[in-house]
């Protein structure tokens, strides 16, 4: 018995020693190896973004690994043995994070506090196209084109396609301010109003609300509770300049109110000019010869083609975005006399950031300007928003030339066919994404 327990023990170790000789003097034989997560190349990132993963024994191949962040299955962009790069996902917030990667058979994880980069939001609107008030969230417009906002932080919104004027509270209540939803002429108050493809909007220090309706050729306004009256226009086209009752517009498309004392600047599309309009209803021409063309010079001389968005500035310069001219073109006055000048753009269509004589634009459109001067453009055939300071430097605040709807980082973000843009007091930018009939906001 003793005989066979000491063969036994003899053989046990060694086939021990065999085992472990065989393993250290063969390199080939498998050694278990353990996934794990050191650290990420960013603790904030915008939705978009890429961040990487560092580890070990990563799969190499991107199909090989499985990324989650706080449970939501993310776009792998690339995999190394270790290093993952992924694209943040939407639906991520601020605060700790927990990132598992699970390839091999195994998976590991690791966390750590997060913050979320501001950039592009959907506020109001779905993306299909129609008609419901409601919430920011469950509220649908129809081709939207312009807004504006009150000192309180309300929005307004011309929703062409429903024929309506949309308002939008600071806490996110959409209702419908005015018009019936039906094509045609009438001042009544609130729902009773009708309108025609209503475009520019704006609102005076009193909370009247004022409307280029486009396709009834007149200006329109609104006062605070919502009775709607007719400014100028006999409904006619025309380019007559006089009294409210006599003067005439050719499809006014874009409007701006002067805080200090009440006038009215329109850009009257059909006729190539800039029409101004007193509280009274008095309208003159202001800077145009209805002439198409892109000439700088006196009221006598300047050229326009699409003045399809104007914005004031604190020292009473009109700005104007003249859309088929891919210009900005900026009227001033000095000593009594009117004079238009090229602030930035080259004229020819594209997507260039720069200096005011490099800079492009692609069909500039709604425009303004926050409390520091600074000028945004609805760039609407570049599917961006574009940022001009005082200076005319030229930035893309957002998006690309490639249409699309897409909530995220600057860079990250799509739109489609941006036509309207206003600043609130924080440095919120509300963005009118016409092709997607939403309003969306970017945060600084």
């Amino acid at each position: 018995m003793k005989y066979f327990f000491r063969l036994f023990l003899f053989l046990l170790i060694l086939s021990v020693v065999f085992f472990y000789g065989c393993t250290k003097d063969n390199p080939d034989t498998p050694v278990v190896s353990i996934l794990s997560i050191s650290g990420v190349s960013s603790v904030s990132a915008g939705v978009g973004d890429t961040i990487v993963i560092y580890g070990n024994y990563f799969a190499p191949l991107a199909s090989g690994n499985s990324v989650k962040l706080n449970l939501i299955t993310v776009n792998i962009l690339s995999a190394t043995f270790n290093q993952i790069a992924i694209q943040v996902p939407p639906g991520i917030g601020s605060g700790n994070v927990v990132v598992s990667v699970s390839a091999n058979s195994q998976t590991a994880s690791y966390t750590f506090a997060f913050t979320r980069l501001a950039g592009v939001s959907s506020f109001a609107g779905n993306g299909t196209p129609g008609y419901l008030d409601g919430n920011t969230i469950s509220a649908i417009f129809n081709l939207p084109s312009s807004l504006a906002i009150d000192r309180y932080g309300n929005l307004f919104v011309t929703d062409g396609g429903n024929n309506r004027i949309r308002k939008i509270t600071a806490a996110g209540a959409v209702s419908t301010f005015a018009g019936s939803g039906i094509a045609g002429f009438t001042d009544a108050t609130g729902t009773g109003a009708y309108f025609n493809n209503p475009n520019g909007v704006t609102v005076d220090i009193a909370g009247n609300v004022y409307v280029a309706d486009m396709r009834n050729n007149r200006i329109r306004k609104i006062s605070a509770n919502g009775v709607v009256s007719t400014l100028a226009g006999n409904g006619m086209v025309g380019s007559t300049d006089d009294t409210a009752a006599k003067a005439t517009f050719n499809s006014p498309y874009s409007i701006v109110v002067d805080p200090n004392n009440g006038n009215l600047y329109v850009g009257d599309l059909g006729n190539r000019k800039i029409r101004k309009v007193t509280p009274a209803g008095i309208v003159s021409t202001y800077a145009g010869t209805g002439v198409t063309g892109s000439q700088n010079g006196s009221i006598l001389t300047a050229q326009f083609d699409s003045p399809l968005g104007l914005a004031l500035d604190a020292a009473g310069n009109l700005y104007v975005a003249d859309g088929s001219n891919n210009k900005i073109r900026k009227i001033t006055i000095s000593n009594n006399v009117i004079n238009t000048t090229t602030f930035v753009g080259d004229a020819q269509a594209g997507l260039t950031d720069g200096t005011s004589a490099v800079a492009r634009f692609n069909y500039p459109s709604g425009i303004t300007i926050d409390a520091s001067g600074n000028l945004y453009v609805a760039d609407l055939l570049n599917n961006a928003v574009r940022k001009v300071t005082p200076a005319g430097v030229v930035t893309t605040l957002a998006g690309n030339v490639s249409a699309g709807y897409k909530d995220g980082s600057a860079a990250y973000a799509r739109f489609y066919h941006p036509s309207g843009v206003v600043t609130d007091a924080a440095g919120n930018v509300y963005v009118v994404d016409n092709g997607n009939s939403t309003i969306r906001k970017i945060t600084p």
